[in-house]
Formats: C-alpha cells, structure tokens, sequence
C-alpha cells in the first residue's frame, strides 16, 4: 500500500468524522432519541441506572415503570445526564445537547473500530491488507447512519464484537471475555457470535484460553451488575436480559431478509398470505419463529463443524460474520438494523473474494433504513396516504430482501466451499504471513 493510498484513508477518516460530529445533534426518529433514550436518562437522576428500572417519567417509585434494557447503555445515558446536571446545554440547548452527546459514545466507536481492525490484523496480515479492511470499513455506512443520524447502538456493539474477535485471533483471552461481557450486556443479539468464539479459542487456545476468558467475562459483568442488583433492581436487570428472545410478534421488523421476502410475495398469492405473524403454523407444521431458529441452528451448527476441522483466522473470521448474516437473515422478529454488526465483521473479508457481498449489503442495508424510517413516518404520521405509496413499499421490500437471501445463499456457499476445501492455501484469500508454529 503506497503512502497516497494510505493518505486517501486517513482523509476519509477525517472527514465522515466530521460530517458524523455535524449531523449529530439533529433528530432522526424521535420517538427513539427523545421519547426513549432521552427519558431513560432522566430516570436515572445522574445517579445509576438502578432508577431507570424503578423510576417513571414524574421520578415516582414504580416496579411496572422504566425500559427493560441491559446495563450497558443505562450506564453510558446515567453518564450524560450527570454530566449535563453539571455542566448544563453543551451545545445549542437542551434537547440538541443531550442528542450529540448520546450519539458520541457509537461515533467514536465506529471510528475507533477501523483501528482496531488496522492493529489487529497487522499482526497476522500483510499491511497493506490491514489497511485496507480499515478503508472498507469506513465504508460501511448504514452503521455510520445508524450512529450519526439515528442514535442507536448497533456501532458500539460492532466495536465490542470487533475487539472480541481480534483479542481471540491475537491470542489475548483477558481482553476477549471482557469485551464479550460488554458485548452482551450492551445487547443480548450479540450472543450469536459467541458459538463461533467459543469454538476458535478453544481449539487455538485449549481450556486454558477459554477459562482465562471466562474469569474476564465474569469479572466484567459483576461490575456491570452488582452495583444494580445491591439497589434493588436484580429482577429487572434479568429481564432486560431475557426480555429480547420474547420481545416483538412480527415476521420482520423492516428487515429485508427471508421472512420479508416471503411475506411481501405471499400478497401475490390468493389464499397463502403470511401476515406479520410468527406463531401462524406454515402448512400446519411449524410456526415462521421455530422454523427460523431451526434454519440458525443448523447453519450455526455446520459452521461450527467446518470451524472445528480448519481453526483459522479465515475461517473463523467469515465463519463468525456469516452466523451473523444468518441470524439476520433467517430469523423472525429482526430489525432492520441487527445485521450491521454482522456487516461490521464482513469487512475483515471484503479486500479478497468477499467485496461483493460486503458492498452490496452496504448498499441494500442503507436502503433498508432510509425506507424503513420513510415508512415509519410517512404511512404513521400522514393521513390517507396515496394507494401508490404503500404498493411500492411492498414491491422495494420484495426486491430488497430477494437480493439480499440471494446474496447471503451466493456467500454461503462460497463460505462452506472454501472452508472444506483442502488444497487452497489461506495466504491466498487473506494475505497471512507464513504461521511461526
């Protein structure tokens, strides 16, 4: 990689960072920045997230009242409220102020996530392909959007899953648990990496490697939770654990993926419409909900094989990003913003045979959000909108979630046929130095 080309990186850098610090104190959704996250920190009166179990909009004590949500951000939102109780509006007034301050932690997450993709790889890749995971990183701009624009917490959890999974290829169990810990106590969705984790660490690392992540992982939650628990909120805090595998009773939550996909076309089918339900039998068998986990399981399960018989960074690293996609792809109840993690760890593969695949859910997933913000407002907000608006919604999600099933099915076999081949070198697809051992 020459120093222009690396000029070119650093410049891209510099500036998305600050068109992302520009549009930060404006408001993308309000019902999520103002009527949730704004009010979650009032909760907790500068003092702990315990109050946002507990505590209702008027401060009354009240089991029933607050968010069910793992500690993690009740923490970050605790520290901004404390923070604007002594400073005061930082920027503009109020409302714009705790906006662009709520929004930070994930802009500097998603930037900080480049870097550790950069040092992480360095160490086990060529460096002009570490570079260039970082630049194509940048590029994945429906996570930037989501951070930037919207305010939600899928780029933190990029950047913890990220960290994860360079400590794991590095060989520094410690740092791996804790950000695992982070990870799921941050969102839950992220337990769907840790098959794939757990697999690579002990077959590099043997139990060692696997308790010396435990302890961390441990450790770290305890100092997440116990400060919670002691303040009476312990029930609460297991929910806001558990809450998110019973949460929601769509077929999909605007993501474009198989279920969208065979709920739009099921329209164009008399007598086998879906609807948005997942408990509705199909064909009086099994229900959308436990057939889409049954689909997970068993690619979960076959990536997990492959894993175990070829333990490389390869693999491993595609395997981790590819049960992600699946995740995203084949379950019931997804938002259309859970696969950007997922997307996140695609990047590592995307310099070789995978740019296709990267660019192109790049592309889809940032359509997926701006339609389904477009969607949300438009047809929620407008009264008696056009008989036209809603027929080309449903035939943008058709379009949309055929090419992403048939991207995601292109890139798993192009997965499973690498990972079981056994005359194809690694340094070919990932630029490796030769393994010392």
């Amino acid at each position: 990689m020459t120093k222009s080309q690396t000029d070119k990186v650093k410049s891209l850098f510099c500036l998305l960072l600050l068109w992302s610090l520009l549009v930060a104190p404006l408001i993308y959704d309000p019902s999520d920045v103002l009527q949730c996250h704004r009010m979650w920190a009032h909760q907790s009166q500068g003092t702990g997230p315990w109050n946002i179990y507990f505590l209702n909009r008027e401060g009354q004590r009240d089991p029933q009242a607050g968010y069910l949500y793992p500690p993690v951000a009740l923490w970050i939102l605790t520290g901004i409220e404390r923070l604007q109780m002594i400073c005061g509006p930082l920027v503009s007034d109020a409302v714009s102020s705790f906006v662009f301050f709520m929004k930070l932690p994930n802009i500097v997450a998603f930037f900080a996530s480049a870097l550790v993709l950069y040092h992480g790889l360095k160490r086990k890749c060529a460096k002009h392909y570490a570079i260039s995971v970082a630049n194509n990183y940048l590029m994945c701009i429906p996570l930037l959007c989501v951070a930037a624009v919207w305010g939600q917490w899928e780029a933190l959890l990029a950047f913890f899953v990220i960290v994860t999974l360079m400590a794991a290829i590095n060989d520094q169990p410690f740092t791996m648990g804790a950000a695992a810990a982070l990870a799921l106590s941050l969102k839950v969705t992220a337990i769907v990496f840790a098959p794939t984790i757990l697999v690579y660490v002990l077959r590099k690392s043997g139990t060692r490697g696997v308790f010396k992540a435990l302890i961390a992982f441990l450790l770290a939650t305890l100092l997440l939770c116990v400060p919670i628990v002691l303040h009476g909120a312990g029930r609460e805090l297991y929910d806001s654990y558990t809450v998110v595998f019973n949460k929601g009773v769509t077929l999909s939550n605007h993501a474009e993926n198989l279920w969208m996909f065979l709920r739009e076309i099921s329209r164009f089918m008399p007598g086998c419409h879906l609807g948005n339900g997942t408990d509705v039998l199909i064909a009086g068998l099994i229900s959308p909900r436990n057939l889409g986990l049954l689909l997970l399981f068993i690619y979960t399960l076959a990536t997990l094989i492959v894993l175990w018989r070829r333990p490389t960074v390869y693999v491993f690293a595609l395997g981790t990003a590819m049960v992600g996609l699946a995740f995203y792809i084949l379950s019931t109840q997804i938002h259309n913003r859970w696969g950007l993690p997922a997307l996140a760890l695609l990047s590592i593969l995307s310099p070789g045979n995978f740019r296709l695949t990267y660019f192109v859910f790049c592309v889809t997933m940032f359509l997926e959000i701006a339609i389904g913000f477009y969607d949300w407002v438009y047809l929620n907000h407008i009264s008696n909108p056009p008989r036209w608006i809603p027929s080309c919604l449903a035939v943008t999600n058709l379009l949309l979630s055929f090419i992403q099933c048939v991207i995601f099915t292109w890139a798993s076999i192009a997965f499973f046929k690498i990972a079981t081949s056994r005359t194809i070198s690694e340094s070919e697809y990932l630029g490796l130095r030769e393994p010392t051992s």
